[in-house]
């Protein structure tokens, strides 16, 4: 690997180590804010992401670098808005993560006598002690609670919660806008949904040589912008995160300026000397 994939892979690592080191030094009580717990989850759960990036790139591996850092942007823009709309974004993401189990109860209710269904609903009766249709009832009834604290804005046209016909604004496009992180939802995000759904122009970098075909299939080198990416993003969810709880911000403060320092020397090293 070059000095300045090495670069970028040992900066993602002391970046992960630093915000594990404010995550371990975080105190959570019973009595712990909504909030910050959820912000202290995404981010421990973006930090385990970038490290699995790491490991993948380290190891000279390229497949899955992209669809974990696209999902890693979402959760950048999720902590950008829990933020940005304490008092909402709470209730928005328990909606969000209630309506996903709702889809998923709903299809094994359509579906009882798939194996996947049948192993589901004997996995619940026998470790919950609950049915299909009692969790399915209990959840809609969370889902009525979380749709009823929400403002207007996130739902499309702006309408009311009372609204019966008002549907709430779900897609991670809304989400993006909501954080001002458009041009990085228009750049990035759709440059990785190729990979992320398996298009077949995604699948090319192994088999395409100087505009070529070769077969059998090469491994690429791993590419090192999902590392710039995710390094940024969870340096800076990291910072929002510290200034929070009342930690110090000064060691993201760091490492953001060496990124800086370390894509200076790259771009100044690629320019050729006259």
């Amino acid at each position: 690997m070059t000095s300045f994939t090495n670069e970028q892979l040992e900066l993602l690592h002391d970046s992960t180590n630093a915000v594990y080191r404010l995550l371990t030094s975080t105190r959570v009580v019973n009595k712990t804010k909504t909030r910050k717990r959820f912000a202290l989850l995404m981010l421990h759960d973006m930090c385990a992401r970038a490290d699995s990036i790491r490991i993948l790139c380290t190891s000279r591996q390229s497949a899955g670098t992209e669809q974990l850092a696209r999902s890693c942007f979402e959760i950048y823009v999720d902590i950008l808005n829990l933020y940005r709309y304490p008092d909402d974004y709470p209730s928005y993401l328990e909606y969000i993560s209630d309506l996903g189990k709702r889809k998923v109860l709903q299809a094994i209710r359509s579906n009882p006598a798939s194996p996947y269904s049948r192993s589901i609903t004997a996995q619940m009766q026998v470790r919950w002690g609950t049915t299909v249709d009692e969790l399915l009832s209990a959840i809609n009834n969370e889902l009525r609670r979380h749709r009823a604290s929400l403002s207007p804005m996130f739902f499309k046209a702006k309408k009311s919660p009372t609204d019966p016909q008002a549907q709430v604004n779900t897609r991670i496009e809304d989400r993006a806008r909501w954080a001002d992180e458009m041009a990085n939802y228009d750049a990035v995000y759709r440059l990785y949904s190729g990979s992320t759904h398996s298009e077949l122009g995604s699948m090319l970098s192994s088999v395409a040589r100087d505009g070529k075909m070769v077969w059998p299939p090469q491994q690429p080198p791993p590419s090192t912008f999902p590392v710039d990416l995710v390094t940024v993003w969870l340096l800076n969810s990291a910072k929002h995160v510290a200034r929070k709880v009342q930690k110090p911000t000064s060691p993201f403060t760091a490492l953001l300026r060496r990124r800086g320092d370390v894509i200076e020397d790259a771009l100044t090293r690629s320019i050729p000397q006259s």
